[in-house]
């Protein structure tokens, strides 16, 4: 999770990390890679297709079995904004499980044991597969910035100016 992250920089035990969230501290440099899109993942099953023809019904998400990140994840930090911006609080939604690793809750979710939000980008390999659907909501708070992290006073390593060269190269190129 970007807290994680930033704590294992903060200690120099890594030159590179990636986040989904900036934080205001002196220590840490924060490069913008690329704007991505939260959204709703369910199983792929019939129920969930059906649901979705006419856009995904959020009050939805109050009824169904959700999988949300742990503590410290900024996709748990945008969700919470996002839920509370619709007069959704945490304690109305049905958590049954908290999940470190967005590839464990693809797999929990494609695997029936219930609904999350994740970003765009982490779900569309498991969708393109077939093993989940993916509900994108006209929401403006459902977007946020990856970021790029390092140290603000540790010098990095020739490998890792190399990646950082190309991570920055790779997603200027990619299409927004």
């Amino acid at each position: 999770d970007s807290g994680g992250v930033i704590e294992q920089i903060l200690a120099y035990k890594c030159e590179l990390g990636f986040t989904g969230t900036k934080i205001d501290h002196p220590q840490c440099v924060f490069e913008e890679l690329v704007e991505d899109r939260l959204v709703i993942i369910t199983p792929n099953e019939e129920h969930y297709i059906q649901m979705g023809q006419n856009g995904f019904p959020l009050l939805e998400l109050i009824k169904l079995p959700f999988i949300l990140r742990e503590l410290g994840s900024g996709t748990r930090r945008e969700t919470e904004r996002f839920l509370q911006s619709r007069g959704i609080s945490l304690s109305d939604i049905n958590v049954v499980s908290q999940m470190e690793d967005p590839e464990g809750i693809k797999h929990a979710v494609g695997r029936g044991l219930g609904v999350s939000i994740v970003s765009k980008m982490a779900a569309e390999d498991y969708q393109r597969f077939g093993v989940i659907r993916m509900f994108e909501l006209d929401h403006d708070e459902l977007r946020r910035k990856l970021y790029l992290v390092r140290h603000s006073q540790a010098p990095l390593s020739r490998a890792a100016v190399t990646f950082m060269d190309f991570i920055k190269e790779r997603y200027r190129s990619q299409p927004q």
